[in-house]
């Protein structure tokens, strides 16, 4: 069962988003993605809690901090009834200092989403940490499951399909063929490209945890491969991940654009900046905008992060956004001031559902709702960071709370912001029908809700 604590749940759509022509993720086979993005968690709630300084705790703290990993361990630390059992599974092409690295931030994250929490789960694009109070070693692991999906749909969906399922299935026969020469970093591990039309081609990759047996692999992924249709029917890119195996599948075009980059190696921002570099044909717009409680030095280190993203994921593209939780950012060719976008949109939810959908909608919308009529009351005194950003949150029953936030980018006019969010929250049936938390993001405009706070009061 998905955890009832306040802790993030998953979301069906990625994270970090980015907008060319298409979403796109995978660079290279050799490197299938270059970041490490937090992407989904599990408190596994059938587990139990521990108590703060508790002895189990302690075990905890200690088997982390007493391991050092390459690219994959299973460790146990303690004795019953509070022995702590622990495995970290990082990405085939992510050994090394890049899967040491990925524990700690595992590790860090599993703490805060499910603080107490005996068991769970975080997976993030280069690493798997799981951690419980009973062995899970030679099971294969089904249940703990989730799917990302491109938002984008391919031309030709039927041949696409069959191209997809025709290329994992490849994969999953190399990766657990007995007997290869591959290093135990590549063990359960296979990336691989196929050719499509033109110059495009499709990306894949394979993995299962080296806690199961090599007929469980194969059986594991097979499973989740036969998942596709569910996930992935004709999208441009996709993956299922699970707590013992998983596949990813993206499809890239190149093009070939020159672009100056002064612009953003320039400049530094508080909370937003939009910023203009050259002569035409060449001229850069560009517009950096942070949300209201990430300012001053994070928003500067967003926008440093955010660029360098932007130049991975869209190579060579005079035109892109790039969405973060802390910033947008976006490049063109031609000025996009005044200009209201919601045609570079997507939105996030969480799988759990609420146990009263119609009122819990109703208490959404109406905090949305108040929010936006704050954000945009003119003549309000606020800070520049602050302005178009209103956080807040309404009482539900019992203890909870639903937190909210909606803000636009400054790009645009008071009225025109209002006009951006009320589309966006008109969209809460289609994005996040009776959801505990979800999100509708623009090129404009944003709102989120969750049942837990997930911005920072302190800069508020």
């Amino acid at each position: 069962m998905f955890s009832s604590s306040v802790s993030e749940r998953t979301f069906l759509v990625p994270i970090l988003a980015v907008v060319a022509t298409q979403l796109l993720f995978i660079h290279s086979v050799a490197s299938v993605n270059d970041t490490n993005a937090y992407l989904y968690h599990k408190c596994l709630e059938k587990d139990g809690k521990y108590k703060s300084k508790s002895l189990y705790e302690k075990n905890l703290n200690s088997l982390i901090s007493n391991t050092s990993v390459k690219d994959y361990l299973y460790g146990v630390y303690g004795y019953r009834p509070d022995t702590v059992y622990m495995v970290i599974q990082c990405r085939g092409d992510s050994y090394g200092s890049k899967c040491d690295t990925c524990l700690s931030t595992a590790y860090s994250e599993l703490r805060k989403r499910c603080p107490m929490n005996k068991g769970a789960i975080v997976w993030f694009d280069r690493c798997l940490l799981r951690i419980s109070p009973t062995t899970f070693i030679n099971e294969m692991d089904l249940k703990n499951k989730f799917y990302m999906y491109n938002m984008k749909k391919v031309r030709d969906p039927a041949s696409f399909n069959a191209k997809t399922k025709a290329l994992l299935t490849k994969l999953t026969k190399e990766a657990t063929r007995k007997g290869s020469e591959r290093s135990p970093a590549q063990e359960y591990y296979e990336p691989g490209d196929m050719k499509l039309d033109g110059k495009m081609k499709l990306y894949g990759m394979v993995q299962c945890t080296r806690l199961i047996w090599n007929t469980d692999c194969k059986k594991c992924l097979d499973t989740i491969i036969g998942e596709l249709p569910n996930c992935c029917d004709g999208k441009e890119g996709g993956r299922v991940v699970s707590g013992s195996c998983n596949f990813r599948m993206e499809n890239i075009s190149q093009r070939v654009y020159t672009r100056k980059t002064s612009t953003v190696s320039n400049t530094s921002v508080k909370d937003y900046l939009d910023g203009v570099y050259g002569y035409r044909p060449d001229t850069v717009y560009m517009v950096i905008q942070c949300r209201g409680d990430a300012y001053g030095s994070r928003c500067d280190t967003c926008l440093s992060t955010a660029y360098s993203e932007l130049r991975k994921r869209c190579p060579m593209n005079k035109g892109a956004i790039v969405w973060f939780d802390q910033c947008l950012l976006r490049i063109s060719p031609t000025t996009f001031i005044n200009e209201m976008d919601l045609k570079n949109k997507f939105y996030m939810y969480n799988m759990k559902k609420v146990r009263d959908p119609a009122s819990f909608n109703a208490k959404t919308k109406a905090l949305l709702t108040k929010l936006t009529k704050e954000a945009t009351r003119k003549g309000s005194e606020r800070s520049p960071a602050q302005e178009y950003y209103e956080p807040g949150d309404m009482k539900l029953d019992g203890k909870m709370k639903l937190y909210g936030m909606v803000q636009c980018t400054r790009l645009i006019w008071n009225t025109d912001c209002k006009k951006c969010l009320d589309t966006i929250i008109g969209e809460l049936p289609n994005c996040c029908d009776g959801k505990e938390g979800g999100r509708v993001v623009s090129g404009s405009c944003n709102f989120r809700y969750e049942i837990y706070p997930f911005l920072d009061s302190t800069q508020r």
